[in-house]
């Protein structure tokens, strides 16, 4: 990036831009995800100092990249060419960022820095009845709509959903489910890969798919979202750890749960409720 760009936009001759700078938290990143510059907004709502953010990477000051990979894949679509809205966050101070990210270009056609533009607010962190909040708002709305959300009779009606689990490096889902592996044995099955699941998911025709970020083989999580999406309508679902807590992440809904025992069936619900058939 050409010297003097930030003051270039900060003072420069478009007015509408420099307005925005100084109104919103401002964030200047290079093609690594290195931050190379901000400005006092962020310094002041972040509560971060400069040494925190400065030659930083961005995902590892806002979110770990394990944390939420679709916003990875909106910044690398940034860089293709593609601006576009994106949220991060700084889950230990409860602040959410949304705004809009935006490619640089220096006298090349490949953009050499990403300028995000982005307002803060603050959110409550779900914890344990994360998903029990979740499910209360959807009835709700469901309920709103005329849409029937009362209790399935277990003994007659109840369907077991086809749950498909990716195995991973860490070992993670296959520890997270183990009781329910040796328990469910006709509908929950165990891919050794990436790779396998795409094949497997043919025949066993899952309800959901759940995986980690780092599933084994060559495919990435986000590839396997749109294959199991493409080839079978299976929702995937992304489960990682947050210190003491499970983070949940389908696309759209994104919550935090302590990993517990119990956590496990609170996911086997949420997948009841909203991707089985």
């Amino acid at each position: 990036m050409r010297a003097g760009l930030l003051a270039e936009l900060i003072l420069g001759e478009n007015s509408e831009l420099r307005d925005l700078v100084n109104q919103y938290n401002f964030i200047i990143m290079n093609p690594k995800g290195k931050i190379t510059g901000f400005n006092h907004n962020l310094l002041q709502n972040s509560g971060l100092p400069e040494r925190a953010l400065m030659n930083q990477n961005f995902y590892v000051v806002f979110q770990p990249e394990e944390g939420n990979a679709d916003l990875s894949i909106r910044l690398k679509a940034v860089l293709a060419g593609e601006p576009g809205p994106v949220e991060f966050s700084l889950p230990e101070k409860n602040l959410l960022f949304k705004g809009i990210a935006i490619p640089i270009y220096d006298d090349s056609s490949t953009a050499s820095h990403i300028i995000i533009l982005a307002k803060e607010e603050y959110v409550e962190i779900l914890e344990n009845d994360g998903l029990e909040q979740f499910w209360s708002s959807t009835k709700e709305f469901l309920n709103v709509e005329g849409i029937c959300t009362a209790p399935i009779n277990e003994t007659e009606d109840m369907k077991k959903p086809r749950i498909l689990l990716v195995e991973d490096h860490k070992g993670l889902i296959s520890k997270i489910f183990s009781k329910l592996l040796k328990s469910s044995k006709e509908n929950v099955m165990l891919a050794p890969s990436a790779e396998a699941a795409i094949l497997m998911a043919s025949e066993f025709k899952p309800h959901a798919v759940i995986s980690t970020y780092e599933p084994i083989g060559e495919m990435s999580s986000a590839l396997i979202r749109e294959k199991m999406l493409e080839q079978v309508g299976a929702a995937t679902i992304l489960v990682s750890t947050v210190g003491g807590d499970l983070r949940i992440e389908d696309g759209w809904l994104d919550i935090h749960v302590k990993n517990q025992s119990e956590s496990v069936s609170r996911i086997l619900d949420l997948i009841n409720q909203i991707y089985l058939d």
